[in-house]
């Protein structure tokens, strides 16, 4: 059973796709998913965080502080998750990929991404 605090690898791909495109209709398009799935996907990682990681601007969205840190986290483990070698800070949780213990607050429950 998966804990609050343990975003999928899909989830965290649709932030980054989110965070290049700027929109869910182009991130959907990137990962060739449907629009709707790319707004479950950010809902569900928000939810698995605890705190919100977009906010509208005009159109657009755009990351806020705490999406800004956590995609600065995830984003130099992604290639090595892609190839199925994780570093050691990345775990094997069952498909989807897990990411587990590399922000120490999760485990007490308090995400620390920026989120107050």
């Amino acid at each position: 059973m998966r804990d609050r605090c343990t975003p999928r690898f899909d989830q965290l791909e649709a932030l980054a796709a989110l965070a290049q495109t700027g929109t869910t209709a182009r991130a959907a398009i990137r990962l060739r998913i449907t629009p709707s799935a790319e707004s479950k996907r950010i809902a569900a990682l928000e939810e698995a965080v605890g705190c919100p990681l977009v906010a509208r601007r005009g159109r657009n969205l755009v990351l806020t502080p705490a999406g800004e840190k956590l995609l600065a986290d995830v984003e130099p483990h992604a290639h090595a998750i892609r190839e199925r070698r994780p570093p050691l800070a990345w775990c094997w949780s069952s498909t989807p990929i897990g990411v587990r213990s590399c922000w120490s607050g999760c485990a007490a429950g308090a995400p620390t991404w920026g989120c107050a």
